[in-house]
C-alpha cells in the first residue's frame, strides 16, 4: 500500500504491472446490460449516491456465516481471513471498467461523525500494487477509523475500494459487519447496536439487493439475518438467499438445508442459492482449483438432488447478473424521477439564496430585504389582504397558517361562545336539584344550582360584609365578592385566549418567513431574534390582560342598562309571585274576572318575604347579576385587532 501523502516514492519506482485475477467476473458482464451499468457508474461517479440511492448488492449474515467468502467468492478478491478482519466496517468494493488498471482505496467517513474528523478520514487514500498488499491496508484503514482505540471494535465508516481494468463489470457489491447475538468480552452492547444500525441502513435501502447468508453449520431457526431481510424487504422482491458451508452440516441437517435451498422451507420470491466455500484448511487453494472442489461437492448425494442452477458459483454470479440487470431496469425511472426532484429542489433552494453576501453591506441589504417583505406579509394578514400569492388557497390546513385576520375572527368568536356559556361560575335555575359536581362534562362547565341554593350561597357574604345598613339590606360592597366569585373564570377563559392567539400569530409568522429565505437563514433568524421578540409580545399580552382583569375587581359602572336588568329581574320575581298569588286565589289567567280582593291580597301578603335576610339576599343576587351581565356584554365588544397586535406586536404602544 502506498498512501497518496508518499506520492514522490510512489513516482520513484517503475510502472508495475497490478495483479488482479478476476477472470470469473466476465460472466456479470452481460452485452445487454452495458448501457445500464455505464449510465449508473456516471452516476456514482459524480457523487449523486448522497442525494439519491443507486442500486447495490449488499451481502448480510450472522457473524461467521461465511459472508467475507461469498463476497470474495463472486469477486475473486483474495480478502484476508484473519479474525474476522474484514468484518469491523463495511466493505464496499467498486469494479469498474477501464483502459488502464488500477486500484484506489478511500474511506467514506460516518454522515454523523464531526468535520475535523471526517477531513481526517478524507484524507486516507491509497493504491494498491497486489493484493497481497490488502491486510496491510485494512490494517492502516482500521487504526485510522479508531477501531479498536475508540472503545469500539467497530466503525461506521466504510471502506471502499475501486477496482479499474478493461474486462472489469460495473458493479457495487457491499459486504458488511455480521449480526451478534450476544455481548462478548471484545463486543459490548454499543457494538451490537452499532452493526444492527449499520445492517439496517444498508437493507432498507429500497435499491440494495440483499444477498442473505446463512449458514449449513448453525440451525437455520437461531439466524437472525432472515428475519431483517423480512422486515426490511416484506415481498422478498429483492432478497436472495445464500446458504453456505454445506460441507460442515451433520447427516440429520443434510435433508432440511437441501429443501431450504429447493424454496421449500423458508420461501423466497428470489430463492436460495448454496455455496461450498474454501474451509480454513483450503485457504491457500486457487480460486480455479476452489471452483473445482465445489463442482465436485454438488456432485455428491443429497446434494446432487438440487439443480445446478442452484448451486456453485458460476451459476451464482449469472444469477446475480440478471437479478441486479432486471432490478436496475425497474429503478431507473424512479432514479431518474428522484434526481429531477432532488435538482429542482436545490435550484430553489440555490435561488433563494439570492445574491451574494460576503460582506457585513451585503448581508445587511439582504436582511433589510427579507424584513421588507416579512413586513408586507403581515401587513396584509392583519389588514385581511389575501391578494398575493401567499394567501391564494382554500385548503383549511394552509388558510390556517396564512390568513391570521381570518384565524383571529375565527379565535374570537370561539372565544366569545365560551364566554357565554361557561363564563359564569354557577348558573342559577328554578329547580332544588343538587348542584352538578364541577368537571363532570368539562372543566368549565358551570356548576347549576336553583335559586334556593343561590339564596344560601349569597347568605355567608351578607353576614361576613354587615357594616351600618338596617337589617333587611346589604352593603353595596357585597355585589363586589359575589361578581369576583361568578366572574372567577373570565381570568382562565381569557389567558387561554391570548395564548391560543398568540399560538397563531408564531404558527403565521414562521409560515410567512418561509420561502423569503433559505431553511438555515430561516432558523438562524427564529433563533437569535424572531423567537426571544414574539416571546416578549406574549409576555407584554398577558401583563395587559392582567391589568384589566385587575380593573374588572372594582365594581362601579355608570351603564344605564344595569338600573334597566336590575328592574328586569324584579319584574321578572314579581310576575311569578303574582302567578302564584292567582293560582291561589282561583285565577287561572288575568283578564276581566270578577274576583274577591280580600282573598286576593291576602294571598299577596302570602308570597312577601317575612326574613330580612333572606330579602337581603335575593336582592344583592339580583343586583349581582344585573351587574354582570353589564360587564360581560362589554367585554363583547373588543375589537377583534387587539389581539393580533397584541401579539405580534404591531402596535404603537410596543413596536
Amino acid at each position: 500500500m502506498a498512501p497518496s501523502s508518499d506520492s514522490s516514492d510512489a513516482a520513484a519506482r517503475p510502472p508495475t504491472q497490478l495483479v488482479f485475477g478476476s477472470t470469473g467476473l466476465s460472466s456479470l458482464q452481460q452485452e445487454v446490460q452495458q448501457n445500464l451499468m455505464d449510465e449508473i457508474d456516471r452516476l456514482r461517479s459524480a457523487g449523486v449516491n448522497e442525494f439519491v440511492s443507486l442500486p447495490q448488492l449488499v451481502v448480510c449474515g450472522d457473524q461467521s456465516s461465511g459472508k467475507s467468502s461469498v463476497l470474495e467468492a463472486i469477486t475473486e478478491i483474495p480478502f484476508p481471513r484473519r479474525a474476522n478482519l474484514c468484518t469491523r466496517f463495511a466493505t464496499q468494493i467498486m469494479l469498474r471498467r477501464g483502459s488502464v488498471e488500477r486500484a484506489t482505496v478511500r474511506i467514506i467517513p460516518f454522515s454523523k461523525r464531526s468535520n475535523e474528523e471526517k477531513d481526517r478520514l478524507k484524507n486516507f487514500t491509497g493504491t494498491i500494487e497486489s493484493f497481497t498488499d490488502l491486510p496491510g491496508l485494512i490494517d492502516k484503514a482500521s487504526e485510522v477509523m479508531g477501531v479498536g482505540t475508540s472503545g469500539s471494535c467497530f466503525a461506521r465508516d466504510t471502506l471502499s475500494i475501486e477496482i479499474f481494468g478493461p474486462d472489469k463489470p460495473q458493479l457495487t457489491i457491499v459486504d458488511t459487519p455480521g449480526l451478534i447475538h450476544s455481548e462478548t468480552r471484545g463486543q459490548t452492547q454499543a457494538d451490537i447496536q452499532m452493526v444492527s444500525d449499520l445492517v439496517h441502513d444498508y437493507m432498507h435501502d429500497p435499491r440494495t439487493i440483499i444477498l442473505a447468508v446463512v449458514s449449513a453449520r448453525n440451525d437455520i431457526a437461531n439466524q437472525v439475518v432472515l428475519h431483517r431481510a423480512r422486515t426490511a424487504d416484506p415481498s422478498g422482491e429483492r432478497t436472495l438467499g445464500i446458504i453456505t458451508k454445506p460441507d460442515t452440516a451433520g447427516p440429520e441437517m443434510e435433508g432440511a438445508f437441501v429443501a431450504l435451498a429447493r424454496n421449500e422451507d423458508i420461501p423466497l420470491t428470489l430463492g436460495w442459492h448454496m455455496l461450498r466455500n474454501r474451509s480454513t484448511e483450503e485457504k491457500e487453494m486457487t480460486f480455479a482449483e476452489r471452483n473445482l472442489t465445489e463442482q465436485m461437492f454438488f456432485r455428491q448425494r443429497p446434494w446432487s438432488a438440487l439443480t445446478n442452477s442452484d448451486t456453485g458459483i458460476e451459476a451464482l454470479r449469472v444469477r446475480l447478473s440478471w437479478l441486479l440487470f432486471n432490478h436496475i431496469q425497474r429503478e431507473i425511472p424512479r432514479v431518474r424521477q428522484e434526481i429531477l426532484e432532488a435538482y429542482e429542489k436545490a435550484t430553489t433552494e440555490l435561488g433563494a439564496l439570492g445574491a451574494g453576501r460576503s460582506t457585513p453591506d451585503e448581508q445587511r441589504a439582504y436582511l433589510i430585504d427579507i424584513s421588507q417583505k416579512l413586513t408586507e406579509r403581515c401587513r396584509a394578514a392583519v389588514d385581511g389582504n389575501y391578494e398575493s400569492s401567499f394567501f391564494a388557497t382554500s385548503s383549511q390546513k394552509i388558510w390556517k397558517r396564512h390568513r391570521l385576520r381570518a384565524v383571529v375572527q375565527q379565535v374570537n368568536t370561539e372565544f366569545a361562545e365560551l364566554m357565554r356559556t361557561s363564563g359564569h361560575f354557577r348558573e342559577i335555575g328554578g329547580t332544588n336539584d343538587p348542584p352538578t359536581v364541577d368537571g363532570t362534562s368539562s372543566s368549565l362547565d358551570p356548576v347549576r344550582i336553583s335559586k334556593q341554593q343561590a339564596v344560601e350561597w349569597v347568605r355567608p357574604f351578607i353576614e361576613a360584609s354587615r357594616g351600618r345598613e338596617l337589617s333587611g339590606s346589604y352593603n353595596p360592597l357585597l355585589i363586589r365578592d359575589l361578581f369576583m366569585e361568578q366572574s372567577q373564570r373570565w381570568n382562565e377563559i381569557a389567558r387561554l385566549h391570548v395564548n391560543r392567539v398568540w399560538k397563531r400569530c408564531q404558527i403565521f409568522l414562521k409560515s410567512a418567513l418561509n420561502g423569503l429565505a433559505p431553511a438555515d437563514v430561516v432558523e438562524g433568524l427564529w433563533q437569535c431574534y424572531l423567537d426571544e421578540a414574539i416571546s416578549a409580545r406574549l409576555k407584554w399580552a398577558n401583563e395587559e390582560l392582567e391589568e384589566l382583569l385587575m380593573d374588572k375587581s372594582s365594581v362601579i359602572t355608570y351603564n344605564h342598562y344595569y338600573t334597566q336588568n336590575v328592574q328586569k329581574n324584579r319584574i321578572k320575581v314579581l310576575k311569578k309571585q303574582l302567578d302564584t298569588v292567582a293560582e291561589a286565589a282561583g285565577i287561572k289567567a288575568f283578564g276581566k274576572v270578577a274576583i274577591d280582593g280580600t282573598t286576593f291580597w291576602a294571598s299577596v301578603e302570602d308570597v312577601l318575604q317575612p326574613n330580612m335576610d333572606d330579602f337581603a339576599c335575593e336582592e344583592a343576587l339580583e343586583s349581582m347579576l344585573a351587574y354582570y351581565k353589564v360587564l360581560y356584554t362589554l367585554t363583547q365588544r373588543v375589537p377583534p385587532e387587539v389581539f393580533p397586535r397584541v401579539s405580534v406586536g404591531l402596535s404603537q404602544r410596543h413596536p
